[in-house]
Parts: C-alpha cells; sequence; structure tokens
C-alpha cells in the first residue's frame, strides 16, 4: 500500500474547503453595471433555468449518462434524475458507511461508462481517498479499495473493466478488472494531480500541478493560495500546470510540454473525437489544442489589479461541447474589466462569474442568473450539445436548453 503524506492531505483538504468557502460566503448575486460602466448582458441569462436540487449541501460535480443526471458532493451526497431534475432521487452514501466523520464524504469527481456502471471519488475523514461504486444506478455503493489512502480527485472509467483514479500525491491509478486489482501507472510525487478525461480508450489526458523552484511568491501559484500541496516547509516552491497525456490507454505516460502553464491546472474536457481540448486552472491558466494535441495555446495571469486590489483566481471547470465550444467556470474576483486582455484567456465561448452576477466581457460571456435572490459559484459543468448543458454550485443546478 502506497503511504499517505499527511500534510499534503491536511493542505489540499484546505484547498477545496477554501473554495468551498468561497462558493458560500460569495453568494450573494448584485447584477447591474459591469466595473468597466458598461451593462451586463441581462438576456444572456434568460437561456439559463435555475433550478433548486433537494440538499442544502455544497456540490462540486455534475454527470450525466443515458438518461440519467448525477449530482456529488460533501456529506456523501449523491442525488439522480431521469426527467431532467424535474424529480430526484438521493442515492446518497452515509458517512458512516464508510467511516467518516461530519461533513464527509466529499466527493469531487463522477465518471461513468454506462447507467449500471458509475463510479464516485473523493476524501473521507479521517483522511483517505474513497471510491465508490455503483452497478445499479446508486440504490447500493460499493466502496472500492485502490491501494492508497491519498485522496482521490479525479476518475474515468473507460470502460467496465478499465478504470483510471487521480490522487493528490501525483499518482495514475488503474484497474483492467472492474477495480478488484489496481496497480500505479504513473507516479511523481512532485505532482499533485486532479483532472482526468479522454476522447477514445487510448486517447487520455491527464491535468494537475508539479513542483517548480520559485521567486519566493508562492502566493500566487501554490494551489491553497501560499502552501504547497505536499505542506513542505519550503515557501519559495512554486507550482507549475502540467498536462499528461496518453496514447496507449494509460500503459505509459508523456507530458505535454506545450501545454505547461504557469499555474496549475485542474479540469480538462474536450470534444468526442478529440481534437480539441482544453485544460484550465489557477491564475486563469488555459492550454488547448484543436489539432489533437499536435499543438497548443496557452495563456493566464498570476494577479489582477482591480480598484487596488489583487486578485488571484481559479477555473474551477471546464466542458468542451461536442461543437468545440468551452465553458468555463471563473471562481474568483479577477474578470470584472472588458477591456483589460486578461479576459481574453479564458472567455472562448462563455465564462462565468464568481456568483454569476457580473458580465465581463462585451461578447462570448454569460452571467447565470440567481436562484430566489441568491447565486452561488458554480463549481462543476457537463452537457451533451450546446443546448444541452448543465452547471452545479453551492445547492444550485442551472441549465441551458
Amino acid at each position: 500500500m502506497i503511504a499517505l503524506n499527511p500534510s499534503r492531505a491536511a493542505i489540499v483538504f484546505a484547498l477545496w474547503a477554501a473554495i468551498a468557502a468561497s462558493a458560500c460566503s460569495r453568494s450573494r448575486g448584485t447584477g447591474g453595471l459591469n466595473d468597466a460602466g458598461g451593462l451586463n448582458d441581462a438576456g444572456a441569462a434568460d437561456e439559463w433555468s435555475v433550478l433548486d436540487p433537494p440538499t442544502p449541501t455544497q456540490l462540486w460535480a455534475v454527470h450525466g449518462v443515458g438518461t440519467d443526471l448525477y449530482l456529488a458532493g460533501d456529506d456523501g451526497t449523491i442525488l439522480r434524475t431521469a426527467d431532467a431534475a424535474r424529480t430526484w432521487v438521493d442515492v446518497s452514501v452515509a458517512p458512516a458507511s464508510v467511516g467518516a466523520t461530519i461533513q464527509y464524504p466529499r466527493f469531487y469527481s463522477i465518471g461513468a461508462s454506462a447507467a449500471d456502471d458509475v463510479w464516485v471519488a473523493g476524501r473521507t475523514s479521517p483522511t483517505s481517498g474513497v471510491l465508490m461504486h455503483t452497478t445499479d444506478r446508486g440504490q447500493s455503493w460499493q466502496r472500492v479499495e485502490v491501494g492508497t489512502s491519498s485522496s482521490l480527485l479525479g476518475v474515468w472509467p473507460i470502460d467496465r473493466d478499465r478504470v483510471l483514479v487521480t490522487t493528490e500525491d501525483g499518482e495514475i491509478l488503474g484497474t483492467a478488472d472492474g477495480g478488484a486489482h489496481w496497480t500505479a501507472l504513473f507516479s511523481d510525487p512532485r505532482m499533485v494531480l486532479f483532472g482526468i478525461w479522454g476522447s477514445a480508450s487510448n486517447d487520455l489526458y491527464v491535468v494537475g500541478g508539479v513542483a517548480t523552484a520559485g521567486d519566493g511568491d508562492a502566493g500566487a501559484n501554490a494551489p491553497d493560495g501560499g502552501t504547497a500541496p505536499d505542506g513542505g516547509a519550503d515557501a519559495t516552491t512554486t507550482y507549475a500546470g502540467v498536462v499528461l497525456h496518453s496514447s496507449d490507454g494509460g500503459a505509459s505516460w508523456q507530458t505535454v510540454a506545450d501545454a505547461a502553464t504557469a499555474c496549475l491546472l485542474r479540469h480538462v474536457s474536450g470534444t468526442p473525437d478529440g481534437a480539441t481540448v482544453y485544460a484550465a486552472g489557477d491564475c486563469g491558466s488555459v492550454a488547448h489544442t484543436t489539432d489533437h494535441g499536435a499543438s497548443w495555446s496557452r495563456s493566464g495571469t498570476t494577479a489582477v489589479a482591480v480598484n487596488d486590489n489583487d486578485y488571484d483566481f481559479t477555473i474551477s471547470d471546464v466542458w468542451v461541447s461536442p461543437a468545440g465550444t468551452s465553458y468555463l467556470l471563473e471562481d474568483g474576483s479577477g474578470y470584472v474589466n472588458p477591456d483589460s486582455p486578461y479576459d481574453q484567456h479564458v472567455c472562448r465561448a462563455i465564462d462565468v462569474e464568481l456568483d454569476g452576477a457580473l458580465l465581463t466581457q462585451t461578447t462570448g460571456c454569460e452571467r447565470l442568473p440567481p436562484s430566489g435572490g441568491f447565486s452561488a459559484t458554480p463549481m462543476g459543468v457537463w452537457g451533451t450539445a450546446d443546448d444541452d448543458v448543465w452547471i452545479v454550485g453551492f445547492s444550485i443546478l442551472w441549465h441551458r436548453s
């Protein structure tokens, strides 16, 4: 069994906890004028409907398979709907069933190869990664041991037998027999690995951060805004974004040098054919390709000055539609001035402001409508097409149809 690094576990937890606090504390939308004096595009909000899932819990992930749509988040919460969110089935995991304490387990990622083959990954407390699997649409869940107690940040089922997970300790673990046995397909203790996505069984991407020698400005780059993910004492360490690619189903992995970014990357998504792929994460970092990974474009900035304040911000998730449209969810206060060049870093098609309240540039961005006068930081996005996109935040679900 791979040993857990307690300090790193604490820091990764602090990272997600800080984001959750942000999602809750900055949840009141205002609308009106943006900071450049331009009118927000209220018409864009009309394309989104607001739904209220039956939970007061922080939700982190949304994913669909067949006619089912799943939401997952804190306290073991897992919700399923088969009728476009008109009715819900609570298929949550009881915290006590996995030895968890209050507000655990926390699920970060959902993956499925079929309607009766669904996986959710995250962490529980006392500190341990947790992977749950259902073969009956969530009516029952089985905990799957992967051979590490490291927090599990991403899960990707290639098919019923082959499943991959990413860990906070820089590992990619895989099974070829439906979870009975797991092996380490990649390991680099300098890394923390978050999102995983694939266009085909042999075309897979993993994103995260790799520790680099820094100049003392750890606050701009580190995953929690100032502390290294491994809890190291070297305050000068910074973390660059890393993209790993496998063209053989995960058996071997190569670093995509042209896709490296100044700050760590959290999520990755692309078109079904793998031609267009977007990776996004901290400090507005985006790396994308439109030619099956032959070449990459990168953007991002570590801080933005707005009204005499410096803002460091995160793109909390990205989803790419089959048409190649990128949907980027921004978690931070950086995007407010449509005349500033940093707006171009993430507003490829849609960029959602921290509480859905501010349009951030004159074209290509949409705001989310509030729910009962309140909104929440959008944290997860998934869809099937440009006219069927789902976004989840703190106990709020938005749908574009």
